[in-house]
């Protein structure tokens, strides 16, 4: 008995398509560039890429309230939340700040980040808010305006996309390109001598640029 081959089966090319067919919940659908003070020039505005990556950690962690604070204390942007619009009164007339808004600024953190042993390359920028959402288990609106705690700041971290070279400075790049990406932001106690501060600021910045 002669063996006959056995006839090839068709194939088929299956591709993914990123995001299904659900656009993302928009109070995840941040912008990818965020306008801030240059750490050199203070008088300069500059753009830094926003990573997500800290916001997916959150949503692995069921934590809603980092990205709350990303909208309001770095966007300066309500939280598009569902039915926000309850809470109008309570905050209008209470401007949210942005990076922009940012009243002070350090250099080099006095820890490892990332794949920069030194934290030469990583600035810290400080601002001191007068509203923040705060994330709730209102069964209307996940989100609720609260006055920012008079002894705490607000701290967001940007890592530049050169390399600091020396202990002197950081290298001028001059204006237009982003220069950098916002990695990760916190809520820090206030320095009790200048609540404008964090508290302990020269142990946990190597210098302060303004």
């Amino acid at each position: 008995m002669v063996e006959r081959p056995m006839e090839s089966m068709p194939t088929k090319r299956f591709s993914v398509i990123d995001g299904g067919a659900s656009p993302p919940s928009e109070w995840l659908d941040f912008r990818s560039l965020v306008l801030a003070r240059w750490a050199l020039a203070p008088d300069q505005s500059v753009f830094y890429r926003f990573s997500k990556r800290d916001i997916e950690k959150s949503l692995a962690a069921r934590r809603r309230q980092p990205i709350l604070d990303a909208w309001s204390m770095i966007f300066g942007e309500t939280p598009p939340v569902p039915n926000i619009s309850r809470w109008t009164g309570e905050f209008s007339g209470k401007r949210l700040v942005t990076l922009r808004d940012a009243t002070a600024c350090f250099r080099g953190l006095k820890r490892p980040m990332a794949d920069d042993d030194t934290g030469f390359n990583v600035v810290a920028y400080v601002s001191k808010p007068a509203l923040y959402f705060r994330a709730t288990h209102d069964m209307v609106c996940v989100a609720k305006p609260q006055p920012f705690p008079a002894d705490l700041v607000f701290v967001t971290y940007v890592r530049l996309d050169h390399p600091v070279k020396s202990d002197i400075g950081l290298c001028g790049f001059g204006e237009g390109a982003t220069k950098g990406v916002v990695t990760h932001w916190e809520v820090v106690e206030a320095d009790p001598t200048d609540p404008h501060l964090p508290v302990q600021h020269r142990d946990r910045y190597r210098k302060r640029l303004w």
